[in-house]
């Protein structure tokens, strides 16, 4: 669905590898891990050789069953010397990290940073803000500032707990930089860069003083397992590493659950708002991109009853995944999946309306507006559009677009319509847009482009041309689509405030703001919610209650690294990856804390697909016992769908 980038969730577990033998704390080897340079987990006291040395107010100190860390208060720092072989052409630095500065603490934090010896003063640098005031709030991997091959993410480092950070790279025609957090690749940068040196200064631990842009950044956290390969890690290995917390369960019941016990044994649950006949309201929705609800009656009979039995009131199934419509229209081919039934006069998208609406559910078709899964309509594409992309910049593309749309809410008796990939999902390059760029900007589109990470006039212009496209969709659809049905809800899938989203185009916020969209579905399919974040986007939206949380029903782990405990939840796979059911538990605090935190939003999950029994039976004994109403944004509790 969704472009998690974020991306689909991974396992999010410690990752600890023994130095010397490679193997995992006193297991078994791992195979491919060969090539760390430098390992420092501070249990014993660092050899000669790494040249470990630190400022008067920095300590090790021991910290329960994790052993020593290092504790780098204030603006206390550390030095270590850069190991023989390690370079900008290819490597892997990981280590762990817990903030000791508040949560309110805006400021920047240097980890770690290190010269280039380079001949131009490159750096590289991983840090809590960079580049301030335009980089303050995010998470930065600088790899090398002249190359300009860097890559980072809106994001605070959790206060409560540790975080594993791993950053790798490799140069070359094919380069990257990549970013994981807890496991999960969050940021990736990919560019041609030679990256042919090595260090000209130690690594410094806590301070940017191996960097040219020294503002005296704090340090003020716990640092643990600190790592150097002489190569990058691949995504597989990443995970691996984490997989292996299992050796210490305690710590893997924190990591997993301690953040979502702690906030639910801060208040009690907020009530449910009521109707004037005493029924509760709340959006309990479910999201579902499989094609299967449209392939037989009996199908959609039995995902309606599944979903009615589960205490879900609204139901929002893709018909359009640019592939092909999941119901008849003249205005477009129909999905091959589907064509034959098509043909025979069956309608899926109308008989799974009537079916829904018998049983008090709600359907909200869902349509991944920007993205092509096959080669038709190649007047809305070229070669130099992003990949499995429509050229959002194509006013004939837009049209067919908005006419798709429109069409389902003319014609159906639908209560919303759901908006997915509305963004430009990259920078188009044709001959086209790099006049039209040039004509309204007087820029270069391929310059900006090359240097759209770094702040300045390019990236306002790219971030500008995109929102204005991607705008004219969201406000053209809006006003036709409420024009003939005016009860309906408009609404999006977005990460709101997320700073390179919004470079292609998704304003969510501005659009809630400006009437366009009713209902905005928060996306974050980590077992751990930003919560944060997400109260940020609350805040952000004209009626608060217009934010509604999509989470995960499921993780994904590569299925030859699933650990033994796990498996009993593995429900199926997608290529070389395990598709693991959350506990059902999990499910029911989430909606306790969207309950608690963000009263009146509702929640919903991804994806009816993976959905287990076990978790339906769950939701429906335990927070969706009582049935519930489909609350519409802004119902002060006299209504209801109904």
């Amino acid at each position: 669905m969704k472009g998690l980038n974020p991306a689909l969730p991974v396992i999010a577990l410690i990752f600890c590898l023994a130095a010397a033998s490679f193997s995992i704390c006193g297991g078994a080897a791992i195979p491919g891990q060969q090539g760390v340079l430098l390992s420092l987990d501070f249990d014993e006291t660092p050899g000669a050789a790494s040249g470990f040395e630190k400022s008067g107010g920095a300590v090790i100190v021991p910290q329960g069953q994790a052993g020593n860390v290092l504790k780098l208060p204030g603006r206390e720092h550390a030095a270590v010397n850069a190991p023989a072989g390690f370079s900008a052409r290819r490597g892997t630095i990981s280590f762990r990290v817990r903030p000791l500065w508040g949560k309110e603490d805006n400021s920047s934090h240097t980890l770690l940073s290190m010269r280039w010896g380079d001949g131009r003063d490159s750096y590289l640098a991983i840090s809590q803000g960079w580049w301030e005031p335009t980089g303050s709030g995010r998470l930065y991997f600088i790899l090398s500032n002249q190359e300009i091959i860097h890559c980072s993410i809106p994001y605070a480092l959790d206060t409560d707990s540790w975080t594993t950070v791993t950053v790798t790279w490799q140069a070359g025609d094919r380069g990257y930089c990549r970013l994981f957090v807890d496991g999960e690749k969050v940021a990736e940068h990919r560019a041609a860069f030679s990256g042919d040196y090595g260090p000209r200064s130690r690594l410094y631990l806590g301070s940017d003083r191996g960097s040219t842009v020294q503002r005296n950044r704090g340090s003020g956290f716990l640092l643990d397992d600190l790592r150097l390969f002489g190569r990058p890690l691949s995504e597989a290995e990443v995970l691996r590493g984490f997989e292996e917390e299992d050796r210490q369960p305690e710590l893997t019941r924190l990591k997993k659950r301690r953040w979502l016990e702690e906030l639910l044994e801060k208040g009690a649950d907020t009530p449910l708002r009521r109707n004037g006949d005493g029924v509760a309201l709340e959006r309990r929705v479910m999201f579902d991109e499989d094609i299967r609800w449209a392939t037989s009656q009996e199908e959609t009979d039995r995902i309606i009853d599944r979903l009615k039995a589960g205490g879900f009131n609204v139901y929002v199934p893709c018909v359009w995944h640019g592939r092909g419509s999941a119901y008849p229209t003249k205005l477009a081919h129909p999905d091959s999946r589907l064509e034959k039934l098509l043909k025979t006069g069956h309608d899926p998208l109308a008989y799974l309306i009537r079916k829904a609406h018998a049983a008090g559910i709600e359907v909200h078709p869902w349509f991944t507006v920007v993205r092509r899964e096959d080669g038709r309509y190649p007047r809305y594409f070229d070669g130099g559009t992003p990949e499995n992309a429509f050229d959002v910049h194509n006013r004939e593309f837009r049209d067919f677009v908005v006419a798709l749309m429109v069409d389902v809410a003319a014609r159906y008796p639908v209560d919303g319509i759901n908006l997915d990939y509305l963004r430009s999902m990259g920078f188009c390059s044709c001959d086209r847009c790099v006049e039209e760029y040039r004509g309204k900007f007087g820029r270069s589109l391929r310059e900006d482009v090359a240097r759209c990470n770094l702040p300045g006039k390019g990236r306002d212009s790219l971030k500008e041309w995109n929102l204005e496209a991607v705008a004219d969709i969201v406000r053209r659809f809006s006003a036709r689509a409420k024009e003939i049905r005016p009860s309906l809800i408009v609404s999006v899938d977005a990460h709101p405030h997320n700073g390179d989203w919004l470079l292609q185009g998704q304003d969510s916020v501005g659009w809630q703001r400006s009437g366009w969209v009713d209902t905005v579905f928060a996306m974050d399919y980590r077992k751990k919610i930003d919560v944060e974040a997400m109260n940020r986007a609350r805040a952000a939206f004209a009626d608060p209650e217009a934010m509604t949380v999509l989470l995960s029903t499921y993780d994904l782990a590569d299925r030859e690294l699933v650990p033994r405990h796990e498996r009993s939840w593995v429900t199926d796979y997608i290529g070389d990856k395990a598709v693991l059911a959350r506990d059902p538990a999990l499910l029911s605090g989430y909606v306790r804390l969207a309950r608690r935190l963000w009263p009146g939003s509702g929640i919903a999950f991804y994806h009816y697909k993976r959905a287990t029994d076990a978790q339906i039976r769950a939701l429906k004994a335990d927070v969706f016992r009582e049935p519930a109403l489909p609350c519409r944004t802004g119902d002060s509790g006299g209504g209801g769908s109904r």
